[in-house]
């Protein structure tokens, strides 16, 4: 088990709210899409919003991948 720090987390916290807004995708987004966006992002998460701007989700690169695995089995 890795232990993360209070201070790691807090600086990510920090630094996806100041540019923030190229972590947000429209719900509608391809996965492929979603899959060359988090590539390009230091911290490897989206977040989901719905038609009027309000949060459903999040999604991690962690997750897709889970997917693709449980998804060819």
């Amino acid at each position: 088990k890795v232990k993360i720090e209070r201070n790691d987390i807090i600086e990510k916290i920090i630094f996806i709210m100041i540019d923030h807004e190229k972590y947000l995708v429209a719900s509608n987004l391809e996965i492929l899409k979603a899959i060359e966006k988090l590539n390009n992002l230091k911290h490897k998460v989206l977040f989901i919003l719905d038609f009027s701007g309000k949060l459903m989700g999040s999604i991690t690169d962690g997750d897709i991948r889970r997917w693709i695995i449980k998804s060819n089995k």
